[in-house]
C-alpha cells in the first residue's frame, strides 16, 4: 500500500504500488513454473493462476491439486496422497461388507468361501442320499 514496499503475492492487494495487483504483478507472476500450462505450478506459488497447490506432475495438465481422482486408474490425478490412486494390486483386494459394523473381507476370500460352502453342500447331499 506504499511505493517500495514488497508485494504480497496472495492477498489481491497491489501492495507495492505499482498498479499491478497479484496474479498480474512481475513480482509475482516471474515465479510460477507450469510447464504443462494447468494453471499450477510445480513448486506451487500464489503467482501461478490456481494458487500455491504444487502440481505433483507438471509434465501432464490432466494431473493437478485440482483434477478429480479417478477410481483405479493407477494415477494420482488430484495430487492428494489421501484419495486412493487405485492399482491392479487394490482390484484384486476389493472388498465386500458383511454387516458386521463396518469390517471388511477381501473379495477373494469371499469367493473362496462360497466355493468351499457350495463344495461341501454337494458332498454332504451325496452322503445323505447314500444312507
Amino acid at each position: 500500500m506504499n511505493p517500495g514496499a514488497t508485494e504480497n503475492c496472495s492477498n489481491g492487494i497491489d501492495d507495492d504500488c505499482d498498479g499491478a495487483t497479484d496474479a498480474a504483478d512481475s513480482s509475482c507472476t516471474s515465479a510460477c513454473v507450469d510447464n504443462d500450462s494447468d494453471g499450477y505450478g510445480n513448486p506451487g506459488n500464489v503467482a501461478c493462476p490456481n494458487g500455491s497447490a504444487t502440481d505433483c506432475n507438471d509434465a501432464n495438465g490432466a494431473v493437478n491439486p485440482g483434477a478429480t481422482e479417478i477410481p483405479n486408474d493407477g494415477v494420482d490425478n488430484d495430487c492428494n496422497p489421501g484419495t486412493p490412486a487405485g492399482c491392479q494390486q487394490e482390484l484384486a483386494e476389493a472388498s465386500v461388507g458383511n454387516g458386521d459394523g463396518g469390517r471388511q473381507f477381501p473379495l477373494d476370500l469371499m469367493l473362496m468361501a462360497a466355493a468351499m460352502s457350495i463344495l461341501t453342500y454337494g458332498t454332504r447331499r451325496k452322503a445323505r442320499s447314500v444312507k
